[in-house]
């Protein structure tokens, strides 16, 4: 992946390049609860040690409906408020590949919109790409490339309508 033998990386070294290269949306969120907003979307930077970008965060807070929520704890959230910190926290990593998974699951369909349009435009982007896991057939219809599974294997590949 990106030009290096990922098998041969002891688990340090590869725990290192996930977190360079590598983000993730999961469909639990993964925040830590007792944390602010504001300090579960910087956690993995300053694990990283990268620079911090304020204004990409606050312009995603914003972008996300999430502005003035910056000091409130990730458990007072709702779900849906939840998810798209989730994937401000990924976003603003910047990583190569995001894996997403049902990242628009507690959205509604306006919200959830919004954050599939984020995850495309970012896959648009050079040397960036972004694979969603997601039962959304709206959402499928928009992706570039469409995969489809059953029972645990891969049956087509192509756009949804192809499959249809």
């Amino acid at each position: 992946m990106l030009g290096e033998e990922l098998t041969k990386k002891n688990q340090r070294n590869l725990a290192l390049f996930r977190r360079s290269h590598i983000g993730f949306v999961f469909q639990s969120y993964n925040l830590v609860p007792s944390m602010t907003v504001r300090d579960n979307i910087l956690l993995p930077l300053t694990l990283s040690h990268r620079k911090v970008d304020q204004g990409s965060i606050d312009a995603l807070m914003d972008k996300f409906h999430l502005s003035g929520h910056d000091n409130d704890a990730a458990s007072s959230l709702s779900g849906g408020e939840q998810q798209r910190v989730s994937l401000i926290r990924t976003l603003v990593a910047d990583p190569d590949v995001v894996f997403a998974d049902e990242p628009t699951g507690a959205l509604d369909q306006k919200s959830g919109q919004l954050v599939f349009s984020q995850l495309r435009d970012f896959s648009h982007r050079p040397g960036k790409c972004v694979v969603v896991v997601t039962h959304d057939l709206r959402l499928a219809r928009q992706c570039d490339v469409v995969y489809t599974m059953s029972d645990g294997g891969f049956v087509a590949s192509g756009n949804v309508e192809e499959q249809a």
